[in-house]
């Protein structure tokens, strides 16, 4: 009996059944190398249980007596396997946290646990990364090897001749071998093609999936024992009467009062502004002007001038500069207490400087990282300040105040919110009286509140690990709140319509429907993302569509019309091709969006035109749009940390210690 390559007169056969040996004998090396590397790395899971410097006595106790939980809260529940372990799942991670909650002043263990929660943060997604880039290279491997293996089959068949019964028998085992064989190569193909799709569609929602489930289980679970749910200390406010809101709004609108303006989505209505310049050359450049005091805060503006804060340990300081000039009109010194003014750390990301202050017309707010809070009148004269003590924060203190009429709203989150000490407070305008103040149990953030109308009411929302909570800025009662962030919180809050979107790097992007009361994790998420995540960046919500940028430069379009399994349909866009980094919000004006980086060697801002983006079926950005849509790479003589403010055709900026002042000059 003789086989299909060996009797057939074809050209080729016989070298083609080699090569399909041959082929199947490398994919299939290469698929076992695959799977070998994928199982290596889902075991690699990083261990600082086992590092040196970690066989201190865990504490049990804080210094004041109190003791120390023996278990964490319901939202650090492990992961069940190595592979989706998030930081907060590790031991030592939460060892180090309880280490730091009984001796707060030890400087050097706050840079272990900044150093592990970094080095955790990378390895999660560098186990992602490898999933993601190894998938589909299995997928074709098994797709050759399948392929291989069937024709080498094939062309190994036997064409059957007469034969004695003993022969017959003989050529029959074989038969069973060679099909049996042939079987075999088949099922382990098959599955490995069956793992490689499984491993592409289940990384491309690496920890989203995780958190969710995890969430889900919690919202069932027993609710946490709050320090306080009612608002506190109440006292009456002035007897001034309240502005005209539809007037006030209205002025509001007209200006940039507050942290990426009038309601902090950082979109602006201003016309004529430039799209091309360069601040090393002073091109379109129309003033630029020395701030005396370094800072992170943004400047807001009010007619003609521009506020700003800026800080150092020793001194905090308010400043007004004309905006046609740049010409500084006035600084003020804030007022302190003995307590303020004690020594305290804190990181450069944030600085002294970081919280941007708020104005109304006739008064200037300003808040710094030592918990003083100073209000003063527009010519800088000092009506009244507070002083709420140095808060406890891991980075530093960074949230900004919001404005509701006349009321001022501070988030003032202290350590890991279990010291009874974190608290929302609505200040009265005129007096610095508390016209209410709640208490929180949640932990530090670094976001700003943000007060917009929902329906016919208006709500204050903040965001802290792990709750997005809305208040009623009247009374300062919880309203509701959702359980959709993880981690160190950055970026603030935008709400349009009766939806708030909240982002931050690790957990996801979560659209939520603001008319629910009560706990509303499980009712009132509208759409989740998972790509280009911030840790700084604030989103922006237009009018189809909501951007997210992440640090490392990827600005993510999602479609909230397109919504499937839960996931909003995205597109993305590489800014500055890899070495863009951003903490600075972006600016939406009209189909521009202005982004400026926080480079050290080349500080750019990029303007991307959104109206040249295209997709394709599949919902992805093409090709040729990538190029096209960056219309311009502008070069800034000093990285830009803080958030632009537009108004009038200009645009205002600043570094640590420059004001730039960007314009189409005539």
């Amino acid at each position: 009996m003789r086989t299909i390559f060996e009797i057939s007169t074809v050209p080729g056969v016989r070298r083609l059944y080699f090569l399909a040996i041959a082929s199947t004998i490398v994919n299939g090396i290469f698929c076992a190398a695959f799977v070998g590397w994928l199982l290596f790395n889902y075991h690699l899971s990083y261990r600082p249980d086992k590092l040196d410097g970690l066989q201190t006595p865990i504490p049990t106790a804080s210094a004041d007596g109190i003791p120390l939980a023996n278990s964490d809260p319901s939202y650090r529940i492990p992961a069940s396997d190595p592979f989706n372990l998030l930081p907060t799942d590790y031991k030592a991670f939460l060892d180090l946290k309880r280490r730091l909650a009984v001796d707060k002043t030890n400087e050097p263990l706050k840079e272990e646990l900044r150093a592990l929660d970094q080095k955790l943060r990378l390895d999660f997604f560098k186990r992602r990364d490898a999933v993601r880039l190894t998938s589909p290279f299995l997928l074709l491997a098994a797709i050759f090897l399948l392929v291989s293996a069937r024709t080498a089959g094939v062309l190994r068949r036997e064409i059957p001749i007469p034969q004695g019964d003993q022969q017959a028998k003989i050529r029959k085992g074989e038969k069973h071998r060679l099909q049996f064989g042939t079987l075999a190569v088949a099922c382990v193909s098959t599955g490995f093609v069956g793992l490689a799709l499984g491993l592409m569609l289940v990384s491309s929602l690496p920890f989203e999936q995780v958190l969710i489930a995890k969430l889900a289980h919690e919202a069932v679970a027993a609710p946490i024992q709050r320090v306080a749910s009612e608002p506190i200390n109440a006292t009456a406010p002035a007897t001034e009467a309240p502005p005209d809101r539809e007037a006030f709004l209205a002025e509001l609108r007209k200006n940039w009062p507050s942290f990426r303006g009038a309601n902090g989505s950082g979109i602006s209505t201003a016309k004529n502004l430039p799209i091309k310049w360069d601040a090393t050359k002073g091109e379109n450049v129309l003033w630029k002007t020395e701030i005396p005091l370094p800072g992170k805060s943004s400047p807001v503006l009010w007619g003609n001038r521009l506020f700003l804060t800026g800080a150092d340990k020793d001194k905090r300081q308010v400043f007004s500069f004309d905006t046609e000039t740049g010409k500084m009109l006035w600084s003020l010194d804030a007022p302190s207490t003995p307590d303020s003014t004690k020594s305290f750390e804190v990181s450069e990301d944030t600085g002294f400087a970081a919280s941007t202050p708020v104005v109304d017309g006739k008064r200037v707010y300003a808040m710094f990282a030592n918990g003083d809070v100073v209000a003063a009148d527009v010519d800088g004269n000092v009506i009244w300040s507070k002083s709420l003590g140095i808060p406890d924060s891991s980075y530093g203190f960074a949230s900004s105040p919001a404005l509701f009429f006349d009321r001022l709203i501070v988030q003032y989150d202290f350590g890991d919110g279990s010291e009874g000490k974190s608290k929302l407070v609505a200040f009265d305008v005129k007096t610095g009286n508390v016209v209410w103040e709640t208490l929180r149990e949640l932990p530090n953030s670094w976001a700003s509140p943000i007060v917009c109308k929902i329906g016919e009411k208006y709500q204050v929302i903040t965001c802290a690990d792990p709750f997005v909570v809305a208040y009623d800025p009247e009374d300062g009662k919880e309203i509701w709140r959702c359980k959709c962030l993880n981690g160190d919180i950055g970026p603030t809050a935008t709400a349009r319509g009766n939806v708030v979107i909240v982002t931050n790097q690790g957990p996801r992007t979560s659209a939520i429907d603001a008319t629910g009361t009560g706990d509303v994790t499980k009712t009132n998420i509208l759409w989740n993302g998972a790509n280009a995540l911030p840790d700084a960046v604030s989103p922006l919500v237009a009018e189809k569509a909501v951007y997210t940028l992440s640090s490392q430069g990827y600005l993510t379009c999602y479609d909230p019309s397109n919504v499937k399994n839960g996931k909003a349909m995205y597109w993305e866009l590489e800014i500055g091709d890899g070495m863009a980094n951003f903490y600075s919000s972006p600016l939406l004006v009209g189909n521009l969006v202005y982004l400026f980086d926080m480079t050290e060697e080349k500080p750019t801002a990029f303007v991307v035109d959104l109206s040249k983006a295209e997709t394709d079926d599949k919902g992805s950005l093409k090709e040729e749009c990538h190029e096209a849509m960056i219309v311009a790479a502008n070069p800034m003589s000093e990285p830009c940390v803080a958030s632009p403010a537009a108004c009038n055709g200009r645009i205002f900026i600043r570094s640590e210690k420059t004001l730039f002042c960007l314009g189409e000059k005539k």
